[in-house]
């Protein structure tokens, strides 16, 4: 199981919707407000994560870590209990030793449609299975 991570939100639209993302904007240090592109799978919240890579260099540009889907969002004011299959939405990542690296230096955006990185944040499992060719995206 994975999710492509768009960038993070761009905290100068956050006030524009303050009260419709309240739930997603009391959150501590080690978590981060994203957008997510289409899933494919259906994701829960409280699903965890282990690997962060790059989808053409995944041996090379990775990082371990410990990641929890804390609150997932598409329609602003309507918080979901999981990421539905073939959606794009806001999610919020809870990573319990820090943001890693390659999550911090993502572009901040203002929506889906401005950017579209290669970096995956994925179970150990699917990473796994992906380097070793026994899964695809």
């Amino acid at each position: 199981m994975y999710l492509q991570l768009n960038g993070k939100v761009n905290k100068n639209l956050l006030p524009q919707n303050e009260q419709s993302l309240a739930p997603f904007l009391n959150h501590h240090n080690n978590e981060v407000l994203l957008f997510a592109s289409y899933s494919s799978f259906n994701i829960k919240t409280g699903q965890k994560f282990q690997a962060i890579f790059h989808k053409q260099y995944p041996n090379g540009a990775m990082a371990f870590t410990e990641c929890i889907l804390k609150r997932v969002t598409q329609q602003m004011c309507i918080e979901w209990e999981e990421i539905p299959y073939g959606w794009k939405t806001i999610t919020l990542l809870k990573f319990e030793n820090g943001i890693p690296k390659m999550i911090s230096e993502l572009p901040e955006i203002d929506s889906w449609i401005k950017g579209e990185t290669e970096i995956l944040i994925s179970t150990l499992e699917f990473w796994q299975a992906y380097c070793n060719g026994l899964t695809q995206l």
